[in-house]
């Protein structure tokens, strides 16, 4: 076995995606979110104070995602140990850090693969839809569920 053989490498430039990420703002839409969430995520949906986005994944013009994004939670022990924040620098620059409160993948599209596309696309975008609509960018996006 030849160690210093480099492993499979991922093309120079990768293929197109299908996959899209737009945020919802239309309350049709919301709704529609929302009955999503309540039929088919454990934690059903959610209304959150503070900053919140609602993301889309789009293919083919088809919902196959929906991501719930909202303002930084304000204790969270390990993430400010990880960060090394005191309470002072967390009243500071706790807006930089959005939170996923919510992440489905819609049963009819569900197929290998898609929940890590679907997320890296919404994470791409995160930071400038984020930044369009409340006017900053934030540094640091968590996801625990």
């Amino acid at each position: 076995m030849n160690v210093n053989r480099p492993l499979a490498t991922a093309p120079a430039t990768p293929p197109e995606s299908t996959l899209h990420a737009i945020i919802l703002t239309q309350t049709e839409e919301i709704e529609r979110f929302d009955r999503l969430l309540d039929a088919e995520h454990f934690l059903a949906s959610r209304h959150p104070s503070g900053h919140t986005l609602r993301q889309v994944v789009v293919e083919n013009g088809e919902w196959v995602a929906v991501l719930l994004w909202v303002s930084g939670f304000w204790h969270l022990q390990d993430r400010d140990r990880w960060i090394d924040w005191d309470a002072a620098t967390r009243a500071e620059r706790l807006k930089l850090i959005v939170h996923n409160a919510r992440f489905l993948v819609l049963q009819s599209a569900r197929r290998p693969s898609l929940a890590s596309q679907a997320l890296a696309r919404a994470l791409r975008l995160l930071p400038e839809q984020w930044q369009q609509r409340f006017g900053y960018e934030p540094l640091l996006a968590v996801s625990i569920q």
